[in-house]
């Protein structure tokens, strides 16, 4: 599969088969990709719980556990802040 730019995607494991309580942070792609994650059930479970644990939640605007990424310029600064999000949910959890 390749992204919307010609990037070749992997996927390493099926939204099915994933344990949310095994990962720190939940990433959701944006535009026509987060649309299309709405249709698959497991997706959308995993969505779920992370906003019912109240787990950081992040998008491809900074308010508390949500991070968003609007542009393409915006990726740097993202991922810094997706990087601290996780170190600081690590450090929270002694994992």
């Amino acid at each position: 599969m390749r992204g919307e730019h010609g990037y070749p995607i992997e996927a390493h494991q099926a939204f099915a088969d994933i344990q949310p309580l095994q990962h720190d942070v939940l990433v959701i792609p944006g535009g026509p990709a987060a649309e299309a994650l709405t249709d698959d059930k497991a997706a959308v479970r995993i969505a779920v719980w992370f906003i019912e644990q109240h787990r950081p939640n992040q998008e491809v605007a900074n308010d508390g556990e949500i991070v968003t990424s609007r542009r393409p310029a915006d990726l740097p600064a993202f991922m810094r802040e997706l990087i601290k999000l996780a170190q600081r949910r690590r450090n929270a959890t002694g994992r």
